[in-house]
């Protein structure tokens, strides 16, 4: 069983549960607590690759806003749900911004850190690739 205080809450969620125990081990001692007030901003568009997050408590709102100031939302993000990965695969930067919903805890694994980890254990990359689907 995993000692790490927030195993049983990413657990709930499909893609993780499904990890090999190894990669999931591997991904906690990576991680990193990151508290996000309401409305506080997570990154923004433009922003460069700063990793994958997994919302522990309450939510990010995800979209764009327009030169004119109109938002399209492109989704709500819940625990114990993962996003930020497209970056991950492809090195550009940031396509939406992403904001916290109230308070909101988030499970961070550090862009490079992530990187390395895969480079030296690249049977795992096609976990992080089936993020994307989910």
């Amino acid at each position: 069983m995993n000692a790490h205080p927030w195993h049983s809450h990413l657990m709930a969620g499909h893609w993780y549960s499904h990890l090999p125990v190894e990669l999931q081990n591997s991904l906690l001692a990576m991680s990193r607590l990151r508290r996000l007030s309401p409305g506080e901003r997570l990154f923004e568009r433009g922003d460069p690759p700063c990793g994958i997050y997994a919302v522990l408590e309450g939510a990010v709102r995800v979209g764009s806003v327009s030169e004119q100031g109109k938002e399209a939302l492109l989704s709500v993000v819940e625990a114990p749900h993962w996003f930020g990965e497209i970056c991950l695969f492809d090195g550009q930067p940031r396509t939406h911004d992403a904001v916290g919903v109230g308070q909101c805890t988030l499970l961070h694994l550090p862009h490079a850190a992530l990187l390395k980890f895969l480079e030296e254990h690249p049977c795992y990359w096609r976990h992080l690739a089936l993020l994307m689907s989910h």
